[in-house]
């Protein structure tokens, strides 16, 4: 991957490709045997003189949110595939204030679970050499006196067991919650921490479950989880788990949202007259959601890609990448109705998209975060018939009221025509 930059501009130094996977290897083995501190993060991306020349083109609230991104949060990233040295496709990144202050990643932190989750199941069956894969069926015990067993899943059409594969559709098609929580109890706190920074992904924070709100100490529990292997022998189970993994977002500017908030599961009756503390919370920079989604749907352009074909076998990845690509209404399993789950529900670009080109010749691979007044979009978009591709990643916060963790907070109204026309502006550019 690369990024334009001018001869002076610092460069990060990175681990290479077989430092990387050594350090994967040891968080999909034993995560306590790695520091219990994140690899230093690289300088911000520059601004890019080509993207800001596109963005002049903006009208509406995209123009709006121009005129203070400071206000709006607002943090762009294109990315551009263009013939590299001996006609090598790379990728090359134009950014608008990446990473220049802290974002709440809400579901976006989804792609995390899911990628983790596979490359967990890939060691267990090598470790154990046991015939575990996506579809094994799992069973979750108990963390706390709240819960009870769960080991059944009915939109599962496929047994209606919970599986790695049935849960990473759901994460995938509407951004299901539960499932989400599922995968981060089976890698459990530490481990799925180590496992992104050993992608390079040094941003990352994962912290806490989503839309489960517990004490910080308790968001660092996970329950016992059996794996029923189809084999005729007994169950395979982890244990349960308390990572002393203590992460912040320390040195990240702006972690105060809003300028109100309501506590979990309270009510405006409990407001709380000052911003929400993300400094704890989950943390996923926006280079770092693009990195994560080359890595998995462009491993060619990633020279450093630790992601060897025996830590992640291509049916997974493809697995995962179909998922990421269907549109609610077209899943066989589990089935959603598309009037309540239109195709652009969670692909934010999509209806910009469709502007360029006919809707059957677009296609997008992406995963879209919403909570806290944030609304995100990471993407891998293409044309089918010319094969023309981008990337483009895109965050900002849309919150006139200030009122943090409230339904009525977020300013959908104003968030999705904003992405919807900066994904037809870029598609303008790279399709036209």
């Amino acid at each position: 991957m690369t990024r334009p930059h001018s001869p002076d501009s610092p460069t990060a130094p990175s681990a290479g490709p077989a430092d990387q996977s050594g350090v994967l290897r040891r968080a999909l083995a034993d995560p306590d045997s790695l520091p219990d501190h994140p690899p230093a993060e690289p300088p911000p991306l520059p601004d890019s003189p080509l993207l800001g020349q596109l963005l002049q083109a903006a009208t509406g609230p995209l123009a709006e949110a121009m005129r203070t991104p400071h206000a709006f949060r607002l943090q762009i990233l294109l990315g551009l595939v263009v013939p590299g040295p001996g006609g090598r496709p790379v990728l090359q990144q134009h950014g608008f204030r990446v990473d220049a202050e802290y974002i709440y990643p809400a579901s976006t932190v989804k792609l995390c679970a899911a990628a983790g989750a596979l490359l967990f199941l890939r060691h267990l069956a090598a470790a154990t050499g046991r015939p575990i894969t996506r579809r094994t069926p799992l069973r979750f015990h108990p963390c706390f006196p709240d819960q009870s067993v769960i080991d059944h899943d009915p939109d599962n059409l496929d047994g209606q067991t919970i599986t790695v594969e049935s849960d990473i559709r759901k994460i995938a098609l509407v951004s299901d919650n539960p499932a989400h929580n599922r995968l981060y109890t089976l890698l459990g706190h530490r481990r799925i921490n180590h496992l992104m920074w050993g992608l390079g992904l040094p941003s990352v924070r994962i912290n806490h479950r989503l839309s489960e709100f517990r004490p910080r100490d308790e968001q660092r529990r996970t329950g016992a989880v059996d794996l029923l292997i189809p084999d005729g022998s007994a169950p395979l189970t982890l244990p349960q788990q308390h990572s002393d993994l203590l992460l912040d977002n320390a040195g990240v500017p702006r972690t105060g949202i809003g300028t109100a908030h309501v506590p979990p599961g309270g009510t405006l009756a409990d407001r709380i007259d000052q911003p929400l503390d993300c400094s704890w919370r989950n943390r996923f920079g926006l280079a770092d959601m693009q990195r994560l989604l080359a890595l998995l749907v462009r491993p060619d352009l990633v020279p450093d890609n630790p992601i060897a074909a025996d830590l992640l076998p291509t049916d997974d990845r493809k697995a995962l990448l179909a998922a990421m690509t269907q549109f609610p209404g077209d899943s066989p399993s589990p089935v959603y109705s598309r009037d309540r789950w239109p195709d652009h529900c969670c692909k934010f670009f999509l209806p910009g998209l469709r502007r360029v080109l006919p809707a059957d010749r677009v296609r997008v691979i992406n995963k879209v975060g919403r909570a806290y007044g944030f609304s995100i979009e990471n993407a891998y978009c293409f044309d089918t018939v010319t094969g023309r591709p981008f990337f483009l990643a895109a965050a900002l916060e849309a919150n006139p009221a200030g009122l943090v963790g409230f339904d009525g907070y977020a300013d959908a109204a104003f968030a999705d025509p904003l992405l919807a026309d900066l994904g037809e502006l870029v598609a303008r550019k790279v399709w036209a």
